[in-house]
Parts: C-alpha cells; structure tokens; sequence
C-alpha cells in the first residue's frame, strides 16, 4: 500500500490504491483523470478459420484498468484485463464492435472499429 506525502504537510496522508491516476490542480488539489482515447483502432480485415495476428486494443487509451467489447465476431476472443483481441473467425460476416475502457473511479472512454472476416 502507497502513501502520499503532501509537500509541507507531512503528517497528512492518503492512502493511494495501484491503478490510481491522481494529478494536482492549480490550486494542489487531487482529481480523478478518466481514460482518454488516444487514437483510433484500425478496422481489421480477417480470413475465415485462419489464426489472427492478436492485436492489443489498450494502446489506443490513456488511464485504464479493464476493457469490455460488444459484438465480435464468431471464434474471437477478447481479454477484459489486457485488452488483446485474438482467436480463428470461423464465420463470414462483419461486426462493428465497440471497446470501452475503465478505470479504478469508474470513468469509460469508447472507440469503435469494423471487423470484416472473408473466405
């Protein structure tokens, strides 16, 4: 468990938990940072029952502790905690999934992308 150490105030701390993102304002005070999203996630191009290259959503946001994933395609498999999406697409279709990011106070931050998977 962390502490933090108020600059002149050293008998005042605050327990801080791994995960918290804490910055100080103008006036010293502590605030929540939400996830940010940081750039886009390419679409992806897939070929039926073929092993896709895993792919790491997390680099695209800034503040986060897990992800979640609405609708991916047959045989893909999303990892909530590291945010790699990887598996064999075993049907012919498209989806347009959304990865949401969270954090430790609760705050989301969404992108989505198109996955295509072709014979």
């Amino acid at each position: 468990m962390s502490k933090l150490i108020r600059w002149n105030q050293p008998a005042v701390t605050n327990v801080v938990k791994s995960g918290d993102f804490i910055t100080f304002g103008r006036r010293g005070g502590a605030t929540k940072v939400p996830p940010e999203v940081i750039s886009v996630i390419p679409d992806m191009d897939l070929t039926q029952n073929v092993l896709m290259t895993p792919y790491d959503t997390s680099v695209h946001f800034k503040y986060a502790d897990t992800y979640a994933v609405t609708s991916i395609n047959d045989g893909l498999v999303f990892d909530t905690a590291t945010g790699i999406l990887s598996g064999t697409p075993t049907a012919l279709d498209n989806h347009n999934p959304i990865v949401t990011a969270t954090n430790s106070f609760g705050s989301v931050a969404s992108l989505s992308f198109n996955i295509a998977v072709t014979a």
